[in-house]
């Protein structure tokens, strides 16, 4: 045998198996597609697509088992954590978590919780098996799952009975599925992983930019060429199917025909930026580009500055500056302080109304708020109250002493700027600020608040030596004597 011929055979091999290894990673990547989903639940599914600010969620039926799909757009190596709610708020919903380990695997973990809190694990942690829960009634699809680090967009798969075991341990009455409209459902991401597969870790806080609620038709008709739509924030009438329906309660930013996503156009970014790129759906459901909108009306949500997270900053930036910087140094207190925390009351207020909801269960920093905004009004006509029932002493008369009215305003004073610095902590650590910038206002608040005040100027040495002086005895003018 030649030796070259040799040689040119082992390159051979060598390329040939190079190029299969190629091929079976390129097909090990490729995006996950509805036809996939449709296949795993049997050839035929019903439910929906929605373009959430989160991820895109697809959640699917047959007659008896779903699959929950979550695609972000972005590298698995980006992922924190994904989360999905049955339920229309934090309060008693039905959560699944989901997050990435550095083998390839998910993490799984089924939770619960009574209000806007950490939810808490249903049952106990699988330690065997972190993509199984305890009960074995949810099981992550590694087959329509990604797995390496770099590939994009980021998919994990669930797939869950309709209905759960009789012996489920969860709370509320939304962890049942039905093949219906109007299921109701929540989504986030958190821009931190855990770190671990353990389905009990702790979560850090999720984006506030990607984050919501919404209704899902898990009777509406599902193709392969179903595109995903935005997600209705009201509950939808009619539209099942391919009749594009309208909803219940039309705000002035509904819209009467459903918006669709192109099914070229990429998800929003799992960090909220940007927006969807959509088209009008034409009668009947069916888009421009040959798909179908799963036939509901989704409505537009309140988008621009008056959006969610920019109201949230707006209640940050007036709280902050009022109980952070005017308060302690005492600078114009009625006319500034007191309308910058009303502006901030009112900034959040508006923020619960446009991500449409009751502002979710009861925790530290929206009790201790609205406590102290009646505090505050309360101080402000107390020292009104003081202000026109003083008496100034008469002439060499010593100052009375002050009433009680004046102690308690004195004391609620000290009382609202503390408990405004710790409000304003409380607000920081919920929101997700780093424990990084945490630590910087803490070190802020402790050394402005220990710190002496600042010394009087010192006196000039003119003015310090030079002895006062009595008034000079009117001058005589010269006598002109007579003659």
């Amino acid at each position: 045998m030649c030796p070259s011929r040799g040689r040119s055979a082992s390159r051979l091999r060598v390329s040939t198996a190079l190029l299969l290894l190629l091929l079976h990673k390129l097909a090990a990547a490729a995006p996950l597609t509805n036809a996939d989903l449709i296949a795993y639940l049997g050839g035929t599914a019903t439910g929906q697509s929605l373009a959430t600010v989160a991820y895109t969620l697809t959640v699917l039926a047959n007659e008896t088992s779903a699959v929950v799909s979550l695609k972000y757009d972005g590298e698995v190596g980006e992922v924190g954590w994904l989360g999905w709610g049955a339920g229309t708020a934090m309060t008693d919903a039905d959560f699944v978590i989901c997050w990435p380990n550095s083998d390839g695997s998910w993490t799984l973990s089924h939770r619960t919780a009574p209000s806007t809190v950490l939810p808490t694990l249903v049952g106990s942690a699988n330690s065997k098996d972190p993509s199984v829960d305890s009960t074995g009634s949810l099981r992550i699809v590694p087959s329509l799952s990604s797995k390496s680090a770099s590939e994009a967009p980021a998919v994990v798969t669930w797939e869950r009975p309709l209905k759960l075991p009789t012996g489920y341990k969860g709370k509320g009455s939304a962890f049942q599925l039905q093949k219906a409209i109007n299921q109701p459902m929540i989504y986030a991401n958190g821009p931190k992983n855990p770190g671990k597969a353990a389905q009990d870790a702790d979560l850090a806080q999720h984006v506030l930019d990607a984050m919501g609620g919404t209704y899902l038709d898990l009777s509406a008709a599902f193709t392969e060429k179903t595109a995903p739509i935005e997600p209705p924030v009201v509950p939808v009438k009619g539209g099942s199917g391919s009749t594009a329906g309208t909803p219940a309660s039309p705000p002035s930013t509904s819209t009467a025909n459903a918006s669709t996503q192109t099914t070229s156009g990429a998800r929003p970014s799992g960090s909220g930026a940007g927006t969807t790129q959509a088209t009008s759906a034409a009668p009947g459901g069916a888009t421009p580009s040959g798909g179908t909108t799963s036939g509901t009306a989704p409505l537009t949500t309140e988008k621009g500055f008056l959006s969610y997270s920019n109201l949230i900053l707006i209640h940050a930036i007036c709280a902050g500056v009022a109980w952070t910087i005017l308060a302690p140094c005492g600078v114009l207190q009625g006319y500034l302080t007191t309308p910058a925390t009303l502006a901030a009351l009112g900034a959040v207020l508006m923020a619960v109304q446009a991500k449409g909801g009751d502002g979710g269960g009861t925790f530290a920093h929206k009790t201790i708020g609205f406590v102290f905004v009646g505090v505050l009004i309360f101080q402000d006509l107390l020292g009104l109250w003081s202000h026109l029932n003083h008496r100034p002493p008469g002439p060499g008369r010593p100052p009375p002493p002050r009433a009680a009215g004046s102690w308690i305003h004195i004391f609620l004073g000290v009382a609202l700027i503390v408990t405004g610095y710790y409000q304003v902590f409380l607000g920081m650590e919920r929101y997700g600020v780093s424990e990084e910038q945490l630590v910087t206002y803490g070190y802020y608040g402790s050394t402005s608040s220990s710190s002496p005040p600042p010394p009087s100027p010192p006196l000039r040495r003119s003015e310090a030596t030079q002895a006062p002086q009595a008034p000079k005895a009117q001058e005589r003018l010269p006598v002109k004597l007579g003659h």
